[in-house]
């Protein structure tokens, strides 16, 4: 009798000192047990995602710089003939005999030929894009396309670096860093001297933009509950992007003003680096749970 109770105050002891085991988490279990979405995720989200707006700038800012205003004609001599004067007449929009304006259809060839006629012309002033700025028309209409896919490449790169670069620094350091480079490339681009400089210049804004994209969605997604992601994930925010930016073209019209203000929207997409909290999976992966 005496050896059972010691028996039993053995295993009473035994099961008394055995810790509780812990009820391992995942990061949306985690996030449940404390609650839904709070004031955290509400400042967290406009924040965390307004760097998706700077892309959207970017992949329709070639649109507007691949834009030919059309142009017109000033030289009065050339067009003192009457065979000149009536092949103009024939081809043109308005004519004053002074000053005749051409559609910006620069693959027409009646326009192309005008414009070998004519040794005094100017682009119409309604915008100012990269075709009137070097001239991107007849037989180099083939540049603004170029520059375009070159951008798209640049996107590509950009993808396919920021995945890496998310998971060895984290996603917080691949978004504010791609960007940083949109804020410092856009700047830049504004003091471009020729095409094939800001072509180049345009890679390197592709590639920020792609490192954007692959990444922010995930990033912010991590700190919104389960089912919070399917009200957010439904959020218009790239027609909210595009319209912004039609709001922006309408008001400057301008290639260089458009670079500036891409660059200020980027740089307020950079600067809340400052307070929005790192990745969770980067951090738990990386052993860093203090």
């Amino acid at each position: 009798m005496a050896d059972q109770d010691e028996s039993e105050t053995a295993n009473l002891i035994n099961t008394e000192s055995e810790p509780e085991p812990v009820q391992a988490h995942t990061i949306d279990t985690l996030f449940k047990s404390l609650g839904e979405c709070e004031r955290f995720q509400f400042i967290f989200f406009p924040l965390a995602y307004f760097p998706f707006l700077p892309p959207a700038w970017v992949v329709y800012f070639m649109i507007f710089g691949s834009y030919n205003p059309g142009w017109k004609c000033h030289d009065k001599l050339k067009l003192n003939t009457t065979e000149t004067l009536e092949y103009f007449n024939n081809i043109n929009i308005s004519t004053n005999h002074d000053v005749y304006s051409f559609i910006g259809n620069e693959t027409s060839g009646s326009s192309c030929e005008a414009m070998q006629l004519c040794t005094n012309w100017t682009f119409n002033d309604e915008a100012s894009t990269i075709v009137t700025e070097w001239g991107l028309v007849c037989s180099e209409y083939w540049v603004a396309p170029l520059i375009f896919s070159i951008q798209t490449v640049g996107a590509l790169m950009g993808t396919f670096c920021s995945g890496y670069v998310g998971d060895r620094f984290g996603r917080k350091f691949s978004v504010h860093g791609s960007a940083a480079i949109l804020v410092v490339t856009n700047l830049i681009a504004i003091f471009s001297v020729s095409w094939k400089m800001y072509a180049v210049i345009r890679f390197f804004i592709g590639f920020g933009s792609g490192g954007i994209l692959t990444s922010v969605a995930v990033y912010t997604f991590e700190f919104i509950p389960g089912w919070w992601r399917a009200c957010v994930g439904t959020f218009p925010f790239w027609n909210l992007a595009t319209l912004t930016f039609g709001v922006c073209v309408v008001a400057l019209k301008n290639w260089r003003h458009i670079h500036i203000a891409t660059a200020i929207i980027s740089l307020m997409a950079f600067l809340p680096v400052i307070w929005l909290p790192e990745s969770l999976r980067f951090l738990t992966v990386h052993g860093k749970l203090d």
